[in-house]
Parts: structure tokens; sequence; C-alpha cells
């Protein structure tokens, strides 16, 4: 995948110095995002730590405020172990 967005883009007679560097970047937000959310995930379902798992998807949120996924982990946390019902259809409404 990035490899092969990196060869065709060197192959480009200008700019791809700049169009691999936006390639990395995008890469480093997509890849640090995932990281927050299953790191997010796994606090919350395996060691049922809420407060680490809420924090991990604010900032997975913070790289990325419309992912959905984040949205929606967060949503179904709020929902599901805090109880704050009002606060969880806001979030899940941002998904929208």
């Amino acid at each position: 995948m990035l490899v092969n967005q990196i060869a065709r883009i060197q192959s480009e007679p200008v700019g791809h110095e700049r169009a691999i560097e936006k390639t990395i970047e995008k890469t480093q937000i997509v890849s640090t995002r995932y990281v927050l959310i299953y790191s997010g995930f796994f606090l919350e379902r395996v060691r049922g730590d809420y407060d680490g798992a809420e924090e991990m998807y604010l900032r997975a949120l913070n790289v990325d405020p419309k992912h959905i996924v984040s949205l929606c982990n967060l949503s179904l946390l709020l929902h599901d172990v805090r109880r704050q019902y009002d606060k969880a259809l806001a979030v899940f409404e941002r998904a929208r």
C-alpha cells in the first residue's frame, strides 16, 4: 500500500518529495488514530479501565474529530458504562 504509493509518486517528474511527505504524514495520522482506538478498546473490554479507555477515544478524536469508530466507541462507553445518556447521544449524533 504505502510502498506502492511511494513508488508511484517517485515516478512523477516533479514535486515527488512533497507528495511523499504528505503520504507519510497521512499514514502517521491514520496509524496514530488506530493505535489509540484499539488501545481504548483493549482498556475498556479487557482491562475494565473505563477512564483509560475514554481518554484513548478522546485522544483519537483529537487526531480526527469526525472519525466514526472513535465517536461510536466513546458514545457506547458513555451510554453503557457511564450511564451519561445525553452526553452519549450528543457524541453519537456527531457521527451522523
